[in-house]
């Protein structure tokens, strides 16, 4: 993948989280992609994480996720941001790209 088409996909995950789409958030990892979220809960495969993201979706209400900054570097890429829903959360996400889509998603929250 390019840079760009890295930063799309980061965007493209915003957005999914943004309109609580659980399917077009999964949609953008492989099929043994993993998530490692910042309680230290570990996600393996799509299906998981359509799953979980969905259940968690539910009990949210409105989510604003502000992009800060994106940094790319071969395969992987930095994200930080701001995910809002009731209060305010600043999270930095390690991401590992392969075949064009997320192979690896490590949250870490400030």
């Amino acid at each position: 993948m390019t840079a760009e088409e890295m930063r799309d996909c980061i965007r493209q995950a915003a957005q999914a989280c943004r309109e609580k789409d659980a399917i077009a958030f999964s949609r953008l990892f492989l099929p043994d992609a993993e998530v490692v979220l910042s309680n230290g809960a570990c996600l393996v495969g799509r299906a998981e994480i359509a799953r979980v993201t969905a259940a968690y979706f539910e009990r949210c209400g409105e989510i604003a996720i502000a992009i800060h900054h994106i940094v790319v570097e071969g395969n992987s890429a930095v994200v930080e941001w701001s995910w809002q829903e009731g209060t305010l959360t600043e999270n930095a996400i390690a991401i590992d790209f392969r075949s064009g889509a997320i192979a690896a998603w490590r949250e870490y929250r400030r």
